[in-house]
């Protein structure tokens, strides 16, 4: 129950920065932020759905497999990266107070289902470990 509601506030907090400001941004950077964002989550996606299945709640599906290649060679988190990223892109096109609360909420929503998906992961998959000593959690080369 705890994942369906955290799937349920980020889909709050998202719905929310998009509709406290303007939905087609007009700065170049944001635009550029939007679309590296989409590439990002995209390709994340594809690599999810060719090795193993996809999710949006954040426990391991049974037949799930531990995915390494493509974004997650980088980040073990490339989807909630890219929403972070898009996110930012668009809190910045028109920086405002309702933004940045909704953006820091994202980002609490998101590390909590980190936090739910990785003690998981490390259960379920043992070389899980490993695979998290050599790749950043979210921010590449950061954490």
């Amino acid at each position: 129950m705890k994942s369906i509601q955290l799937v349920t506030w980020q889909i709050v907090a998202i719905i929310c920065i998009l509709i406290t400001g303007p939905l087609v941004p007009s700065r170049p950077g944001s635009i550029v932020l939007i679309v590296f964002g989409i590439l990002i989550g995209s390709w994340g996606i594809i690599e999810i759905h060719r090795r193993s299945r996809f999710s949006v709640l954040p426990e391991v599906h049974p037949e799930g497999k531990l995915v390494t290649s493509g974004p997650f060679r980088i980040v073990r988190n490339p989807m909630y990266l890219a929403l972070l990223v898009a996110a930012a892109g668009y809190v910045l096109d028109e920086l405002n107070l309702y933004r940045i609360g909704f953006f820091i909420f994202l980002t609490v929503i998101l590390v909590r289902k980190i936090e739910i998906e990785e003690r998981q992961l490390l259960r379920r998959f043992p070389e899980y470990k490993d695979y998290a000593k050599r790749t950043s959690r979210l921010l590449p080369f950061i954490w």
